[in-house]
């Protein structure tokens, strides 16, 4: 038999200059050799205003040491994704439980459009994923205290509809409350099988 040996080796290192942890990455569906990093600390939901700066990075990878440009927010951000059919087009989702739209083509430094906090969710966004929809400026996100909100980018101020999972609370006859609903870690949407999404949860929900 032959034993064929493997070995890896770092090739780069892309240092944020803070001493935020790196909480998301994503490939920049235009260009192959750029990603952008969102970065959070250890503040909580409750004290997201304490600390470090909330600035998402755009890099190439052939280029390491600074980042090409950076994004800012009133808050930081916990995850991200670009829309598939508009590249031009990244949603964040926030420590506040906001979430918002960049628009990379405007060459601006703040979102276009921040969702409004009283209609966005009740804890920190862990996961955003868009929906294959006509329009393609629809997507969801889901927090930690179990709700999942269906967005369409038109119109942040208020979103199209909301749920709540309660598996436990529907096959026990338990009322439906935010104690024994479902924390969502992450979204999941598959084109060629429309009209369903996958969630992923918290332990010990």
């Amino acid at each position: 038999d032959l034993n064929e040996e493997y070995s890896s080796k770092t090739l780069n290192m892309y240092r944020d200059k803070t001493n935020r942890g790196v909480k998301k990455i994503v490939w920049c569906p235009d260009e192959p050799t750029h990603f952008t990093t969102a970065h959070c600390g250890e503040q909580t939901y409750y004290h997201y205003l304490i600390g470090e700066p909330n600035t998402i990075n755009l890099w190439d990878m052939e280029f390491p040491k600074a980042p090409i440009r950076s994004l800012d927010a009133h808050s930081q951000a916990q995850c991200m994704e670009y829309n598939p059919k508009d590249p031009n087009s990244l949603i964040t989702g926030m420590i506040t439980g906001q979430t918002c739209l960049y628009d990379i083509r405007a060459n601006k430094k703040f979102p276009s459009i921040v969702s409004r906090r009283e209609n966005s969710h009740k804890d920190r966004v862990n996961a955003v994923t868009f929906y294959c929809s006509k329009s393609n400026m629809e997507f969801f996100s889901g927090c930690s205290a179990g709700e999942i909100i269906w967005w369409d980018l038109r119109n942040l101020e208020k979103p199209i509809d909301t749920l709540l999972l309660y598996p436990i609370a529907l096959e026990d006859g338990i009322a439906k409350t935010e104690q024994r609903a479902f924390g969502v870690l992450a979204l999941e949407y598959e084109s060629t099988i429309p009209n369903k999404c996958k969630f992923g949860t918290l332990p010990n929900t």
